[in-house]
């Protein structure tokens, strides 16, 4: 749903096609989204049916995205938005800056043939991305009093996968002569029904799980406070009045669009680079040739791999076979020789842990 190019021109919602409505990118600020819990649910499944409402002010802006990577720091970690979020976007001014280094140390250390900062790329600098939109609630189980409210929502990826998927056809479904999806059309457009139901994982964790999630394959009625709209004169006004409240109450791109990160996150990535041997020059008014490297704990697992010990990560087990070597957790070479053969095995351990304390930072600000 990346498209290259935007309209600014005012847009006639009742007439765009799945083509039209796309992604951008992403952000945050203090305002209440919509936050199915499947511990708000009685059995532990949260239902609730929403409908994506198209921007008014620019279709590609009905769902935005955004870039970023979830970086080690002590036993925890921290995010960091990428300006490639802009890569396949017009920038935001002509001047805008799309160098990352942590997408340009990526390549560098996957390239390198070290295996130490081959482990460290794969495993800790893995891209990952954001989505959000305005919804419109049509039926919510757990909380009917939610039904009919417009609220922002930051889309799991499991559900913008489903979305992407029935919007934009493979080319398997297009010979399958199967027709698109407008989601957030008016008049032709679909309800998804979320499922938010619990997933444990190795270790105890639990995490929200949205694999139960469908988009309804019947074209859904545009509904206000319960009554269908007409595609007539009157129920058009009232879609529109109802559509500019929404995107005058919620600014799609102050709530999820890329924003520079601040002096202080900067230091810390470019400290954490450093200290894995990232030597380019950048961000040159922030010098941290003095400052502590930033460790990443190692801690011992069934294959002696060292991955990041977070607060919720699952506990380690005690090895059942010799220990393989571990990464240095500050940048100096590996307390054991790491032969290319261990590669695959470390980096699946160490992105295992990462990934759970990912998620469990996502899932606290779902």
């Amino acid at each position: 749903m990346e498209k290259k190019s935007q309209n600014s021109q005012p847009v006639d919602i009742f007439s765009f096609t799945a083509t039209d409505a796309t992604v951008i990118n992403e952000g945050a600020s203090g305002i209440q989204f919509f936050n199915p819990h499947y511990k708000d649910a009685q059995n532990e499944v949260y239902t609730a049916q929403i409908r994506i409402l198209p921007n008014i002010n620019k279709l590609h802006d009905t769902i935005v995205h955004r870039v970023y990577y979830w970086l080690p720091e002590g036993s925890k970690g921290f995010r960091y938005d990428s300006p490639i979020t802009y890569l396949k976007q017009p920038a935001p001014t002509k001047d805008f800056n799309c160098f990352c280094p942590v997408s340009t140390a990526y390549w560098q250390f996957k390239d390198s043939g070290d295996a130490r900062k081959i482990i460290f790329a794969k495993s800790r600098l893995g891209i990952q991305k954001y989505y959000g939109a305005i919804v419109q609630i049509v039926n919510d189980l757990a909380h009917p009093e939610n039904n009919g409210k417009i609220m922002p929502f930051r889309i799991p990826v499991e559900v913008y996968k489903l979305i992407d998927a029935a919007m934009n056809l493979s080319e398997d479904d297009i010979k399958l002569k199967k027709k698109a999806k407008n989601i957030p059309g008016i008049f032709d457009g679909h309800i998804i029904t979320l499922k938010v139901t619990k997933k444990t994982v190795e270790g105890g964790a639990e995490y929200r799980d949205y694999a139960s999630t469908v988009i309804e394959p019947d074209i859904a009625p545009f509904t206000i406070d319960g009554q269908t709209m007409a595609n007539d004169a009157a129920g058009q006004k009232a879609i529109m009045e109802l559509l500019t409240t929404a995107f005058t109450d919620y600014d799609v791109r102050d709530l999820f669009a890329y924003k520079e990160s601040d002096d202080n996150t900067k230091r810390k990535v470019k400290r954490l680079l450093a200290g894995q041997g990232f030597a380019d020059v950048y961000w040159e008014h922030l010098d941290v040739t003095n400052d502590a490297k930033v460790i990443v704990p190692d801690v011992p697992t069934t294959n002696g791999a060292a991955i990041p010990q977070a607060d919720n990560a699952a506990k380690p087990t005690k090895p059942t076979k010799p220990a393989s070597p571990v990464i240095a957790n500050d940048g100096a070479a590996p307390t054991q020789k790491i032969d290319m053969s261990q590669v695959d095995d470390i980096v699946n351990e160490v992105t295992k842990a990462s990934q759970q304390e990912s998620n469990s930072n996502q899932d606290k600000e779902q």
